[in-house]
């Protein structure tokens, strides 16, 4: 009996182990989605504002106005997460001068994202944004919604998160958000002939547009039904 009291105490004391390590191994695995959890979180609203390599004067203008919003959405503590990227061209062909003035921007400001064989053109600011489109996923991980803008818009950023969050934009699973205008005639024989069309689309015109993550990832996974991309804003 006294054996058998023994073997119950010492049966007790392995259970009680091993469920301290149990714990203990829980515990661990806490720490460790606590610690990977920024990585894991979803951002709110992707921006994406298409540059050329060259222009660091029009992307500190942008970081010298509107741009300074985004510091109150940085913190922890903040309800939404927003983050920017320029995204440019390829930049082999800039002479020594400007590689080194665009490295210098890199790194003090650590926001510039390259499309690596995508030469910057005038007129291929639609391609681009596809290119765009198809790594987003790479830039941004998880992302809910991706506001494109122009680098001669200004991002009202409260005022569009407040929209944003009236709609209940961040919650919906589609979405397209923008100026929208539509029945214009097209005056570029260029476009007419690329589309097909004698009058613009419903679009989302002008300063920039919200799409939703499915969104982005279908514009980037379908076949364009255009000979190329003009007006890119119109064609989406």
């Amino acid at each position: 009996m006294g054996y058998d009291g023994s073997s119950s105490r010492l049966g007790s004391v392995s259970v009680l182990f091993s469920r301290g390590m149990i714990s203990l191994h829980f515990a661990t695995f806490l720490l460790f989605l606590l610690l990977l959890r920024p990585s894991l979180s979803v951002l709110d609203l992707a921006v994406v504002i298409p540059t050329a390599p060259g222009e660091t004067a029009r992307r500190c203008g942008i970081r010298d106005s509107w741009m300074w919003q985004l510091k109150k959405y940085e913190g922890a503590d903040s309800k939404r997460s927003i983050k920017l990227y320029f995204i440019i061209g390829d930049s082999t062909e800039l002479n020594s001068d400007q590689k080194a003035t665009l490295e210098e921007e890199r790194k003090q400001y650590d926001d510039i994202r390259e499309l690596n064989g995508f030469h910057d053109r005038y007129g291929r600011l639609g391609q681009k944004v596809l290119e765009i489109f198809k790594v987003c996923s790479d830039i941004f991980g998880e992302y809910r919604l991706l506001l494109k803008s122009d680098t001669d818009s200004y991002v009202h950023v409260d005022r569009l998160v407040a929209v944003l969050e009236e709609k209940k934009a961040f919650d919906l699973p589609r979405v397209h958000a923008g100026t929208f205008w539509h029945s214009s005639p097209i005056l570029q024989q260029s476009l007419k002939d690329s589309t097909g069309l004698k009058e613009y689309p419903l679009n989302a015109r002008g300063a920039g547009y919200i799409l939703s993550r499915d969104l982005v990832e279908f514009m980037a996974n379908t076949q364009i039904p255009f000979k190329y991309m003009e007006a890119e804003d119109a064609m989406i």
